[in-house]
């Protein structure tokens, strides 16, 4: 901005300088005209005219017309002021004003010459700065690599006027592409291979080419490709360097997420079978985070010989702060539910009064949990405001249980839970979710809706709950056809065969 000022200041200068200029010069000039007609034009008069002549042809037209102009100047002060030119070199006068003339027209061409140069070459630097700062701007809010390379060939279209630009990861993640020519052009091999060499980025005249390898901790992480992008050498280092500093900086947050998740996922329960020596029921889960870490969250673990507890949840929010929010929601449920002699409701309202005396970022958790009794088949649950579970009787005919009420946990910490029960039947299943499912669009904005999930539970005879979670993912996949995913997906299947006879689950307990 400040160089923009400085700039905007000379040019204002100059063009007043220019103007008075011009107006001297005029009223000179008439003077000169009516002095000429009407009298005898005293030498001063004329030298100061000539000299502003040539100041004016030296200021805009360079060196060469103003030594012409120096020269027809003192060739014309030499004849009207002295005899023929023939006797020029005689008289000091005459050669001494145009030396004079010629002198001062070759100085203020080099500085004019000089000031134009230096002027021109700070607009040049201030373009340079503002698209290194605008490009830069840009990368700084990017927060994944993706997100990186899609702003990169983005901007390097807008700014840098490139035909084409193409962001290759070396590894995992793919490639992006911009511009008229870009969705099908390819960074070459060869450029590659040369720039990582160099370990700097390289430009191909002929091809009108340029390549900035992106090398972290000496590990190729990707490459970034330019056709036909007019930019100086300074431009390409500082947009190197700002790819450079981003894609450190983004990596780094998405191992430190990596980890995060990992050790959120180690949270949940995956070994399936859930409880091989318990044949009288059968569990399985899944579950896809949006991003890194996520809200969703799903649990399950004996109480004793002859109950199952279970329990699915949704945080509001997505990201660390609900994988936070998730950990302690899932922990203190785990504590309170397996306390023995506390009924469900008792253990729901402990958590929902644990979360709103420790919930400073106002988020909440929508909860589904049940405690089925191996021996009877009955099913007590509990719902916290969640999506309510479909129920598969034995006749495979799938129905949408009905909602119960109950309001989320993390919002008021006086609020009563209650329980209902259900009688569960040898063969029937129950099929829980969260919103990620039944809300997931398509490319076209389409939910796939709870209509989509009874569609798949109804049209599968699924023998196992690990069929069911398998059947309803694939067809959520064939749905969504690639389209970005915005929620968390979640499924848990729980299904009760009957009590077995002669067998004890002491063993499943232990498993």
């Amino acid at each position: 901005m400040r160089a923009n000022r400085v700039i905007t200041t000379i040019w204002t200068s100059c063009l007043v300088s220019a103007i008075a200029a011009c107006w001297v010069w005029g009223m000179w000039a008439v003077f000169y005209v009516y002095h000429f007609l009407s009298e005898p034009v005293r030498p001063g008069t004329v030298v100061s005219v000539l000299f502003l002549i040539v100041l004016f042809s030296a200021n805009y037209w360079g060196v060469i017309p103003s030594l012409a102009a120096s020269i027809t100047a003192g060739l014309f002060f030499v004849t009207y002021f002295q005899p023929p030119l023939g006797k020029l070199a005689a008289t000091p006068q005459g050669w001494t004003s145009t030396v004079s003339f010629v002198l001062a027209s070759l100085l203020i061409s080099q500085l004019s010459a000089k000031a134009r140069k230096s002027a021109a070459e700070a607009i040049r630097r201030s373009r340079e700065n503002e698209l290194i700062e605008q490009f830069g701007r840009g990368l700084l809010a990017c927060s994944t690599s993706q997100l990186v390379a899609s702003t990169a060939v983005n901007q390097a279209v807008s700014l840098f006027g490139a035909t084409a630009a193409a962001f290759e990861f070396a590894s995992e993640g793919g490639s992006h592409r911009s511009g008229p020519g870009g969705w099908e052009w390819s960074i070459p091999e060869a450029l590659r291979r040369k720039a990582l060499a160099h370990r700097d980025w390289i430009r191909d005249p002929s091809s009108e080419v340029t390549v900035i390898p992106l090398v972290l901790e000496h590990t190729s992480v990707a490459y970034f490709g330019l056709r036909g992008a007019a930019v100086s050498d300074a431009v390409l280092t500082a947009t190197s360097n700002q790819l450079l500093l981003t894609m450190g900086r983004v990596c780094a947050s998405e191992r430190l997420l990596h980890l995060a998740g990992e050790i959120q996922m180690g949270l949940l329960p995956k070994k399936f079978p859930a409880f091989p020596s318990a044949p009288e029921v059968d569990v399985f889960a899944a579950i896809v985070p949006a991003l890194d870490v996520g809200g969703d969250f799903y649990h399950y673990f004996l109480l004793d010989s002859e109950h199952l507890c279970f329990v699915i949840g949704d945080v509001s929010d997505k990201g660390i702060p609900a994988a936070l929010f998730m950990a302690m929601a899932l922990t203190a449920f785990v504590v309170f539910a397996k306390d023995a002699g506390r009924t469900l409701p008792e253990s729901i309202r402990l958590l929902n009064r644990y979360l709103c005396e420790n919930n400073q970022s106002q988020m909440f958790v929508t909860l589904y949990a049940g405690i089925l009794n191996f021996r009877s088949g009955i099913l007590e649950y509990c719902d916290a405001g969640h999506e309510p579970p479909f129920l598969i009787r034995g006749n495979h005919v799938p129905s949408l249980t009905q909602k119960d009420g109950g309001m989320a946990l993390g919002v008021d910490a006086d609020y009563v839970y209650q329980s209902r029960t259900l009688q569960l039947n040898s063969g029937d299943t129950l099929f829980l979710y969260t919103d990620g499912v039944n809300e997931a669009r398509n490319g076209d904005g389409k939910l796939f809706k709870t209509d989509g999930i009874e569609s798949v539970l109804a049209t599968n005879e699924m023998t196992n709950c690990e069929l069911i979670c398998d059947a309803v993912m694939k067809r959520l996949g064939q749905f969504v056809h690639g389209a970005p995913q915005s929620d968390d997906i979640t499924m848990l299947a729980v299904s009760y065969r009957g009590q077995a006879k002669g067998k004890y689950l002491e063993r499943a307990k232990l498993a």
